[in-house]
């Protein structure tokens, strides 16, 4: 029998690939569908910050220097507290770390519209005020982030974690590809103050989504695990 031609095959691999997107486990339950969309609001808010933030600098005076600021000041977060956040997402419930660092993000990101809406200008604000936005919306990101890791395998089994994470890494690395345009595109339509006002509404739908899981995200109490290590070195070995 012959070969397929070559654009069946390539066709023939897309179907595939579709197929194993579509039957990803963590799609299949009505809790991990809602997870995902959260990290993809999460993620996009993150995303739009980038562009937002630097473009902010700009509008109120700040030189190009100072705008490349307000883009690396975002990643002084992950340096400075990715190993506390790590820490604390395997030990504390994950559902309420996620929704604090929620809260922290929907806070930080209605901070520069609200101090706008309260008479300053956006050709006025100090760089101060936009440099603590994105530290906040980049903080609370580094402890949903840490919690997350965890939470997916509580939502999809052990038997799927690879699944869950493959999920997971997608709606991240869409976030940071499609935020970055839907906030130049906001620039372009409203402007860059009241583009946070849409940070800030993704980061809300995020925390309601959150907040509606039904299924626990773990860990497990610290003496239920600590009675299972108990009852494990009381076991006698041969």
């Amino acid at each position: 029998m012959g070969q397929a031609p070559c654009g069946c095959q390539t066709l023939s691999a897309r179907h595939l690939r579709c197929v194993a997107v579509l039957r990803n486990a963590v799609l299949q339950s009505r809790d991990g569908r809602r997870f995902l969309v959260a990290q993809l609001m999460d993620s996009l808010g993150g995303g739009l910050s980038t562009v937002v933030l630097p473009w902010l600098v700009l509008d109120a005076g700040g030189s190009g220097a100072e705008a490349g600021a307000a883009f690396l000041v975002t990643t002084v977060p992950y340096v400075l507290l990715g190993l506390p956040a790590g820490e604390i997402g395997d030990t504390r419930p994950r559902r309420r770390v996620m929704e604090a660092g929620l809260v922290v993000q929907l806070a930080s990101a209605l901070l520069i519209p609200v101090t706008v809406l309260a008479g300053i200008g956006p050709r006025s604000l100090p760089l101060v005020l936009i440099y603590v936005g994105g530290l906040g919306v980049t903080a609370g990101r580094v402890f949903v982030d840490a919690a997350a890791f965890g939470a997916i395998q509580r939502l999809v089994g052990k038997g799927h974690f690879v699944e869950g994470q493959a999920a997971l890494s997608l709606v991240w690395s869409l976030g940071f590809l499609i935020g970055p345009a839907l906030g130049g595109a906001l620039i372009g339509l409203a402007g860059a103050y009241n583009a946070l006002w849409v940070q800030a509404a993704g980061f809300a739908v995020a925390l309601l989504l959150v907040t509606s899981l039904r299924t626990d995200l773990g860990p497990e109490a610290r003496k239920h695990r600590d009675a299972g290590q108990h009852a494990q070195q009381a076991v006698p070995h041969d």
